[in-house]
């Protein structure tokens, strides 16, 4: 045995490095062959090689690590081998080629490993038999497994999901088994057999892969004899399975919600197909395409969109037996009258309870043909009176009276193919896709049946000519001619008169008409004009459709009643549709090959997407407004919202402008532009669209500008196979990825959009060759953290997101500033404070001022004074000013504040004692003063206008009232030297901002009248003296706190002063 084990190997615990002997494989010699890589943070060991010489007959086993191969080849590769090993519980990873190699080895156990490559593949067989792989992980591989020239292998219980390509991939491979594996969510298909016979794939659950869920392929090499059994193969992109070999068994499998066919059998023969459940397909139930002698048997088909078993192209000779089918039936889309009159189709089969009839070139059929019957398919057969048989197909079938059938729930009530002159009456039938469908045939005549609620047409006429129809009624759906098949003389070769209606109102088919006015649709159900012109089409509530018709103008026109298109041109140019409101058709406004027309006005929404068309595997189902190989058409101010589909779908049209409508709350997508060239998008709010909001797919030269794009669930702009288209002005916000290019999409600008907020990331780019600035200006983005010190707008480094670069970022910093005056807690009275700002970063643009809480704010420079007559309207208090900065583009800095007091109330000043003219002998008197004021800064006094030598001023604050009691000895010394007589005393009070107020009083002295006049001043300056101590601290402590100034005694020539 040898083995190659290539990459970073550790133990699975992640702790320790993997050495020699960490792998035990039984008693195998093992040579190691070990490297470090240079300049590793820790000691990562690369094994190249490692060779195994093994005794034969022991389990040789490798478990329990974590193998990470640095893009290296294979992770383990085993080749050449007989011998019994096992690999398991182990991390295979970021292989380029391959986690596990098996080449030409045998018996080997692949058993829990999680097998995530990278690469190519998850795990190779290759000439490599006998193997068995059970409950592995195997994702995020190019193929999860791939097989090649491999045979008796076995898979059992693995998990292959999201893998690149297919889950499983089986080349000329036989007698593999793959039992109750997990095989979804696969880029292409699920399991996928080129060329192998007697393979056993049962119980596997197979979903939501992007092509087929299973694939038997035989184009070139054989896919036969293989067994397909009781697997659940649901919700894949396009078929549940294709088998395309012969003799293979497909049993009681479930197959159902795929997006296209349950079941197909496509080219070879002979298989069966038994006692499957298909169910609520997309398109048919089960399909036989080009492949005959197969046998479909006991199979339940119900709710299937087209039909439930269908037969098409050269498709011969196979037996139809026993089936139940609800909702759809037995369907012959085309063929030849040789291949859909040799099928094998009997009474045992179906179709909502009842019998199947199938004729073939017969003559002469009667009510007795057709008891108890729930579709009745005539091949090549005249001259029959069919009634009561249930759904109706007549193909190659002539001269055939068709009447009072039920022809409910089904795809066609009524399909006649190839058939001529056939009376078709007193019919009705309600739920179907299209109620009577009339395809290359002439002559028929279609009356008086009743069709309720087809979900695309009531009746649909392709290909044909001179059918004649009258008398119908129609409700909740319309009559429809296919123009893109049919030739304009088939169109105009139809016969329809005004007793047809549609919804209660009339039909009106005119053909060659001009100038046709409001009189001319009078009570309109529908209207169709074929090659018509000038046409003036308002106020009605009715679809509309122009075939060849120009200048037609549609206004105030409200559908609303399921029609297939609430309007349609084809090949009409120069309409202006205005006004209307066009909701739950299955697309709202359908222009195909079609110019110079406009939608100006109007609203669009919930289109339920039922029975649309279809371009390749490009579904249009419930868009809003689709636009297809038109040219030159302008959308403008729509409201387009709630579709299932896109908004706005445009394909194959170039020259497109999409101008101020709001596309929201699409399902599919806000806006799809596919294959198209020199769209102008601009001014639309693309917002909550449960996809994208605009999808770019193979378009070019298209301009995006001026748009909102905001809250879509998935990627703002997604891009693929797109180039040299150009992005502007947009704002990309809160979707998952603001714009996301793939490696396709090519040479693309970006610049001057805002971006941020985006759930993941504001952009991706897959292939690094999108320029996102033109050179001069690039984009805001969420996490930019540069600086733009210039204020020109461009930040001054380069913005970096993964490998891209936006070389001219937009951002703009708030400046930054600080104030240097005025200071917290300054005092300023009737005169506005000056202020000074510094700037410390940025260039300031401009400078606003509010105050308090105000709204209103008021410009200035970095330096200036309040705006006085603001300042004249505050009373005394504290005062905040409010500061901010801004730059050029307004951008402003954090606001700054200042609390800074106001004072504009001088200090009120009240003599307590003495009493005026209070006698005073040898003592000196002593005062007591009240001063109210709250900013009290100085107090002063002189006696007759002189100062005392020295004074003794005790000052006692009430913090409440703000009310000073201040007690003032006049110097023994100083009294002395004052003569007899009066003596007027003056005292001064000045607050903080120079606010001043005096008192003055005269007082007797009188030093030689012995009886002294009565005074309470001992009694005064005795009560006080006890409480100076500590109302004096309190005091100085208190002032000194609130007000941060000092007690103070100041001497001078004049004034004997007290500061606060």
């Amino acid at each position: 045995m040898i083995i190659g084990i290539y990459g970073s190997v550790r133990k699975r615990d992640w702790s320790t490095l993997l050495i020699l002997p960490s792998i035990l494989l039984g008693s195998a010699i093992v040579f190691l062959v070990v490297h470090r890589i240079p300049f590793a943070r820790t000691w990562i060991y690369v094994i190249p090689f490692i060779l195994l010489i093994a005794n034969s007959g022991f389990p040789y086993i490798i478990e329990n690590i974590s193998i990470n191969s640095l893009g290296l080849l294979n992770s383990i590769e085993i080749k050449n081998s007989n011998d019994f090993f096992i690999i398991r519980n182990s991390l295979l990873y970021n292989s380029s080629y391959n986690s596990i190699a098996l080449l030409n080895t045998t018996n080997g156990r692949i058993i829990y490993n999680n097998l995530s490559g990278l690469g190519s593949r998850g795990i190779t067989f290759d000439y490599s038999n006998n193997n068995t792989m059970i409950g592995n992980i195997v994702t995020n591989n190019g193929y999860g497994i791939y097989l090649s020239n491999s045979r008796t292998n076995t898979f059992i219980q693995n998990k292959i999901k999201f893998n690149n390509y297919h889950g499983i991939y089986s080349y000329l491979s036989d007698n593999n088994t793959f039992l109750l594996n997990n095989i979804s969510y696969n880029g292409f298909g699920g399991l996928f057999i080129n060329g192998g016979d007697y393979n056993n794939i049962s119980y596997n659950t197979i979903k939501f892969n992007q092509e087929n869920g299973i694939d038997l392929y035989s184009y070139f090499n054989p896919a036969n004899f293989n067994f397909v059994m009781q697997n659940n193969v649901s919700y894949n992109q396009y078929s549940g399975m294709q088998i395309t070999g012969h003799n293979n068994y497909i049993l009681k499998n479930s197959v159902n919600f795929n997006l296209r066919i349950g079941i197909l059998l496509l080219g070879d023969s002979q298989n069966i197909v038994e006692n499957n459940t298909c169910n609520s397909n997309s398109e048919s139930g089960l399909r036989v395409q080009s492949s005959s002698n197969n046998n479909l048997t006991m199979n339940y088909l119900a709710n299937n969109k087209k039909w439930a078993i269908e037969l098409i192209d050269t498709s011969e000779n196979n037996t139809i037996t026993q089936n139940v089918m609800v909702g759809s039936d037995i369907g012959f889309p085309f063929g030849s009258v040789s291949s859909m009159s040799s099928q094998s189709i009997d009474t045992t089969n179906l179709v909502n309870g009842k019998k199947v009839y199938y004729y073939t070139h017969e003559i002469g059929l009667n009510p007795n043909n057709f008891t108890n019957s729930g579709q009745t398919i005539l091949v090549n057969c005249s001259g029959s009176n069919i009634v009561n048989a249930g759904g109706i197909g007549l193909y190659y079938s002539n001269n055939n009276s068709v009447y009072e059938n039920d022809f409910s729930s089904r795809y066609y009530g009524i399909f006649i193919y190839e058939s001529n002159y056939n009376n078709i009456t007193n019919n009705s039938g309600y739920g179907n896709s299209r109620g009577i469908m009339v395809q290359d045939s002439l002559n028929n005549s279609l009356s008086n049946n009743s069709i309720l609620e087809s979900t695309e047409f009531g009746i649909y006429i392709i290909d044909s000519l001179y059918t004649k129809v009258t008398g119908n009624k129609l409700r909740g759906c319309g009559f429809g001619l296919d123009a893109e098949i049919s030739i304009y003389s088939e169109l105009a070769s139809q016969e329809f008169d005004l007793t047809n209606t549609v919804n209660g109102g009339i039909f009106y088919y005119y053909k060659n008409r001009s100038n046709l006015g409001t009189d001319n649709f009078s009570n309109a159900g529908q209207i169709i004009l074929l090659n018509c012109s000038y046409a003036d089409i308002k106020g009605i509530n009715a679809s509309v459709t122009l075939y060849y018709s120009d200048y037609v103008t549609i206004s105030y026109v409200n559908i609303s009643l399921y029609f297939n298109y609430g309007i349609y041109l084809y090949e009409s140019n120069y309409a202006n549709i205005t006004s209307v409101i066009v909701s739950n058709s299955s697309i709202g406004i359908y222009l195909r090959s079609s110019y110079f027309n406009k939608i100006v006005s109007s609203t669009i929404y919930n289109s339920t997407g039922t029975g649309a068309w279809e371009f390749f595997h490009s579904r249009t189902i419930g868009t809003g407004v689709l636009i297809s190989s038109s040219m030159d058409n302008v959308i403008i101010n729509n409201s387009i919202f709630l579709n299932i589909g896109y908004g706005l779908h445009i394909r194959n049209g170039d020259r497109t402008g999409v101008y101020d409508n709001n596309i929201i709350e699409n399902k599919e997508g806000g806006i799809f532009i596919e294959y198209s060239n020199d769209i102008a998008i601009s001014k639309n709010r693309i917002d909550e669209n449960i996809g994208v909001g605009v999808t770019f797919r193979g378009s070019d030269l298209n301009n995006l500008r001026s748009n909102s794009i905001k809250n879509n669930h998935k990627s703002g702009v997604f891009l693929i196979a797109s180039d040299d288209n150009q992005f502007f002005m947009n704002i990309f916000q809160s979707n998952t990825y603001g714009i996301y290019l793939t490696y396709s999409a090519t040479n693309n600008l970006v610049y001057n959009n805002s971006f941020f907020e985006n759930v993941i990331q504001d952009a991706y780019e897959e292939f690094l060759n999108t320029q996102w600035d033109d050179g001069l200006i690039g984009n805001s983005w969420t996490n930019y953290i540069g600086k733009d010190i210039n204020d020109d707008g461009i930040g001054d480094s380069a913005y970096y997101f993964d490998r891209s670069v936006d070389n001219y970022p937009l951002w703009w910093d708030a400046p930054k500033f600080e104030i240097l005056n005025p200071h917290i807690g300054d005092f300023f009275g009737i005169y506005s404070p000056e202020f000074s700002l510094n700037i410390t970063e940025g260039t300031a643009s401009s400078v606003k001022y509010s105050f308090n809480n105000e709204t209103t704010s008021y410009s200035s420079s970095i330096n200036g004074f309040v705006d006085q007559d603001r300042w004249d309207l505050f009373g005394s208090g504290e005062i905040n000013i409010l500061f901010s900065v801004n730059d050029s583009r307004g951008v402003a800095a954090e606001t700054k504040r200042v609390s800074i007091i106001k004072d504009i109330e001088s200090p009120n000043i009240t003599i307590l004692s003495p009493d005026a003219f209070q006698v005073f002998n040898s003592t000196p008197p002593h005062f007591i003063l009240e001063i109210v004021d709250t900013y009290l800064f100085m107090l002063t006094y002189t006696v007759n206008n002189q100062t005392p030598a020295s004074h003794n001023i005790i000052t006692i604050l009430d913090l409440y009232s703000k009310i000073y009691t201040c007690h003032i000895n006049l110097d023994t010394q100083f009294w002395d030297g004052l003569p007899n007589g009066e003596i007027i005393i003056k005292f001064y009070a000045n607050d903080t901002v120079g606010n001043r107020e005096f008192k003055e009083i005269t007082i007797i002295k009188n030093v030689t009248d012995t009886t002294e006049a009565p005074s309470d001043t001992s009694s005064a300056s005795i009560s006080a003296f006890p409480i100076f101590p500590v109302l004096g601290f309190m005091f100085i402590a208190s002032i000194f706190y609130y007000y941060s100034k000092k007690v103070t005694t100041t001497k001078n020539n004049s004034i004997s002063s007290f500061f606060l």
